[in-house]
């Protein structure tokens, strides 16, 4: 994911196949989509880095380029000469960044892993109590990764005289930093927020009578807009109940109308009230 951020902005990706193994990405699924989107952008390079022939073609690569993307075991990132000492013996300003799937101190660093493993070895799953089927970790790592390497990137740009870095950035620490917000609040208060999981009257979704709108009206004044436009504003004092009387009450409300009638209402006075949308529908 983060060769595919550099490529979708512009930079030059190259990705490296062996020759005779198949990338398992093209496994997943029933075609090859995921691989496809995956890889769009960049160009593929067939190569088995332990042949000397290609050995050579990729060192040749690796004399124009900035910057090195691996996630192996330490072990096969020796063996394949992807260590950053072997690889500015090439080109001493070249970079490496390492993503690994659990922290380099932990028993588990040289484990296999996808994201569901992730999610509950970071405690997101024990937080709220359920596994997510996206691929949260990826995706937070991933943005996460290419914000290091390109502000490596850019500092030595500014410092012409300097070798390249290593980047390291692993799966579980990156998916708590993403939730860090509520793992510090539950070590202060040693209480778990609800806010997100346990969703009160301020905060969740609500059906119309032919969809869904998003509610987050977290700030007291838009709280208070929420409650005038659909003429509830008796319960001001209710922002965080999570009573299903008082819930009941605005859905009775809001089930009466299409979506498209609460949206013009609340376009008006913008107060935190959004549609749920398909997944391929356009935003407008």
């Amino acid at each position: 994911m983060v060769g595919k951020i550099f490529a979708d902005f512009g930079a030059k990706v190259f990705k490296i196949e062996h020759p005779t193994k198949e990338d398992s990405s093209k496994t997943l699924g029933k075609d090859q989509s995921y691989y496809e989107f995956l890889n769009s952008n960049k160009s593929v390079l067939k190569l088995d880095l332990n042949a000397s022939g290609d050995r050579k073609t990729f060192e040749t690569y690796l004399k124009t380029s900035d910057l090195v993307i691996e996630g192996f075991k330490e072990d096969t990132k020796i063996k394949l000469g992807l260590t950053l000492s072997h690889l500015q013996f090439i080109n001493p300003r070249i970079s490496l960044l390492s993503i690994k799937g659990y922290p380099p101190g932990s028993s588990r660093k040289d484990w296999p892993g996808h994201d569901l493993n992730f999610q509950g070895a970071s405690g997101l799953i024990d937080y709220l109590g359920y596994g997510v089927s996206m691929p949260l970790a990826q995706q937070f790592t991933s943005q996460r990764a290419a914000f290091l390497a390109l502000s490596t990137l850019e500092h030595l740009r500014l410092s012409p005289y300097e070798q390249g870095k290593q980047i390291e950035i692993n799966l579980v620490d990156s998916l708590r930093d993403a939730f860090s917000l509520q793992i510090n609040e539950l070590k202060v208060t040693g209480v778990k927020s609800t806010l997100f999981t346990q969703y009160p009257a301020s905060y969740r979704l609500y059906r119309t009578k032919d969809g869904q709108i998003t509610v987050a009206a977290v700030e007291v004044k838009y709280w208070e807009s929420f409650l005038e436009g659909i003429g509830k504003l008796h319960l001001i004092d209710k922002q965080l109940s999570k009573d299903p009387k008082i819930i009941g009450e605005i859905q009775s409300v809001l089930i009466d109308h299409p979506t498209s009638y609460w949206m013009e209402l609340f376009s008006q006075n913008p107060c935190c009230v959004d549609q749920v949308r398909g997944v391929l529908d356009p935003l407008d």
